[in-house]
């Protein structure tokens, strides 16, 4: 009960500080690693996810609602150069990159935790 209630807490926060938080659909399962690592004091978890997602992941909410297609290109170019492989292997598969990539940054990859 007390971590649903930090998490709240949190996402409210954030999004009073931050309108666009109050429209990120992924926020809860960006912000719960983060309660399960500093849950403990609600502040130091709220100034972490924020500073977090305003300095370091910002390019994510540059063309919000929609993936930040630059970062993306810039991905896929780097990734093209250093896996060939991989990227055929996404293209045999048809997926789109963009859709691909887009699915783990926007949680910043914390779908991907073992729950």
């Amino acid at each position: 009960k007390k971590m649903e209630s930090i998490m709240k807490n949190v996402i409210s926060a954030l999004a009073h500080v931050d309108p666009i938080f109050a429209e990120t659909e992924q926020l809860p399962q960006i912000v719960f690693p983060f309660i399960c690592l500093f849950g403990q004091d609600e502040y130091l978890c709220f100034e972490i996810v924020y500073r977090v997602l305003t300095h370091w992941m910002s390019f994510l909410f540059e063309e919000f609602p929609l993936p930040n297609s630059k970062f993306l290109q810039n991905m896929y170019e780097i990734l093209e150069v250093s896996d060939p492989e991989m990227i055929r292997f996404i293209k045999t598969k048809n997926i789109t990159f963009t859709k691909l990539a887009w699915s783990l940054l926007e949680t910043l990859f914390t779908a991907n935790l073992p729950k």
